[in-house]
Order: C-alpha cells, then structure tokens, then sequence
C-alpha cells in the first residue's frame, strides 16, 4: 500500500505542500512518509489516498487492493491494477 500512495504522489504532480493541505494532514509527517523516511498512520494514510483518487476495494477472493478500477488480474507488486 505505501509504494502505491508513493506512486500515485509521484504521478499527481501535487507539491508535498499542496497534497497536506488537501488531506489537512501533517506536513512534516507525510513529507517523511513519501521520501521513504517514516510512516503515517492509517487515517492519514486514509486522506491521502482520497486525495490521491486511489480507493480501498475488498474484492470477492477476500483480497483487499488499492486502485480506481478493479481487475480480475492479480496485480503485479506496487502497480495499480488497470
């Protein structure tokens, strides 16, 4: 789930800046959190992904991934399944 929020960030062209203020998160966590240095917790990690565009899909295998659309593919690590 981390690479993808990373992932998504790196695509948004948002500024770190403009992505806290969105998700009225923390900046110096969320700074630390993309830059590989640290966690966030999992409301925060919650906004950003709301921001992001990215949703939590439970799909019927029981398994739980992260993307707009969901695939009956298995996605492939750290790729948003299409």
């Amino acid at each position: 789930m981390e690479e993808i929020i990373r992932e998504r960030f790196r695509k948004s062209g948002l500024s770190i800046k403009r992505l806290t203020d969105l998700a009225e998160s923390p900046y110096a966590s969320v700074h630390d959190f993309l830059v590989g240095k640290g966690t966030v917790t999992l409301p925060t990690a919650d906004k950003l992904c709301r921001v992001l565009g990215l949703v939590l899909v439970k799909q019927k295998r029981g398994k739980v991934i992260y993307g707009k659309r969901v695939s009956t593919r298995r996605p492939v690590a750290g790729q948003v399944p299409q």
